[in-house]
């Protein structure tokens, strides 16, 4: 699909959301940061979006609704999109990802974040947990500094601190948990030895044809734990992927699947059949059978979200979810299933243009 069918702007999106909106401050980055001072909050909340299906849906969707749009009246609300207005912010918080939301102190630190997608339920829970400073990334550094924190708090802030493209602070956490378990028995240890390991080897510092892959591999090999095993196939196949070894990463793709955390599945099958849609043309190429398995990830991804909805209700995530299985079933030449199940992901969120645009562009014969 060419880009332009996916160009939203903000002020559009703003237009056609409901009538309980966020007002967006339309200053300046540091501007922002000294109002955020004086907002009951005390923090600015950063959008950072693009032109994409996921960032018009959860804007219109999530950011949207009265649930979510009454609870951020307390935070001084600023978008930053991937353009030349926005680079500035962008670039100071290494935004590698979209949509990708930064809570952020009046001095410019990031309070926490929420990366990718996020229903109504679970961003209003987090715009609740952070207003309330729990288990942010602050919150569980003092912990670490104060010498008190156990494995599993590390973890957490480990994580939290990889997901904001902070790898030196998170680093030293990484460390202090391998010395509290240098036989990395537990499983948060044996994540923090994955990721010195793949920070070392496969970093982003790394050229592609420098990666190197067996550390990882030698470790994984003896490694028991699933989550580790997802977490280090994951990785595998992104440095074959990078290598331009296509076969390669598609079996750790494949493997990583196969050990997937129950939690993980939306998150991760969908960025995998987002990917696979994007770079349908190398993998049919390559090997018609990655695009078969992408479909199989993609049916069970639609499926667990359908699960969700059943108790969370969302339906623009929803209908953003069907309109991505339908691209997926577009490349595996099930044309007639994909333009259905598209009027249905219309119906269902019918503001969202980026769904319309994908049916349109299918029905000129375009994938």
């Amino acid at each position: 699909m060419s880009r332009k069918l996916l160009e939203i702007s903000l002020a559009s999106l703003v237009a056609a959301s409901s009538p309980a909106q966020v007002t967006w401050w339309d200053k300046d980055l540091d501007a922002a940061l000294t109002a955020a001072a004086d907002a009951p909050a005390g923090m600015l909340m950063l959008y950072c979006w693009k032109d994409s299906v996921d960032c018009s849906a959860m804007f219109s969707g999530t950011m949207s609704d009265a649930q979510v749009t009454g609870p951020l009246a307390d935070f001084v609300c600023m978008g930053a999109k991937d353009d030349e207005a926005g680079k500035a912010a962008w670039e100071r918080y290494k935004v590698q990802s979209v949509p990708t939301v930064l809570f952020i102190d009046p001095n410019g630190d990031v309070v926490d974040s929420v990366i990718g997608y996020a229903t109504i339920v679970d961003f209003t829970a987090n715009l609740k947990r952070v207003r309330a400073g729990e288990d942010t990334i602050t919150a569980l550094q003092t912990e670490v500094d104060g010498g008190a924190s156990t494995l599993p708090r590390m973890q957490l802030l480990m994580q939290k601190l990889l997901r904001i493209q902070e790898p030196e602070r998170a680093m030293t956490v990484i460390d202090a948990m391998i010395a509290k378990d240098p036989r990395t028995k537990s499983a948060e240890a044996a994540e923090a030895m994955l990721w010195k390991i793949t920070s070392e080897t496969l970093g982003e510092d790394v050229a592609p044809k420098d990666l190197d892959v067996a550390p990882l591999r030698r470790f994984l090999k003896g490694q028991r734990n699933k989550r580790v095993q997802f977490l280090g196939y994951d990785r595998m196949a992104q440095a074959h992927w990078e290598r331009g070894e296509v076969k390669e990463a598609a079996s750790y793709a494949d493997k990583a699947w196969k050990s997937i955390p129950r939690e993980r599945v939306i998150e991760w099958g969908q960025r995998m059949t987002g990917f696979a849609y994007r770079n349908w043309k190398v993998l049919e190429k390559t090997n018609k059978a990655i695009l078969k398995n992408a479909l199989k990830v993609s049916k069970a991804t639609l499926k667990a979200i359908e699960k969700q909805d059943k108790k969370q209700p969302d339906p623009a995530f929803l209908a953003n979810a069907m309109g991505l299985h339908a691209a997926i079933l577009v490349v595996n030449k099930k044309r007639k299933e994909a333009l259905d199940l598209m009027d249905d992901a219309i119906a269902l969120a019918p503001e969202n243009p980026n769904l319309k645009a994908w049916k349109a562009n299918w029905l000129q014969g375009n994938k």
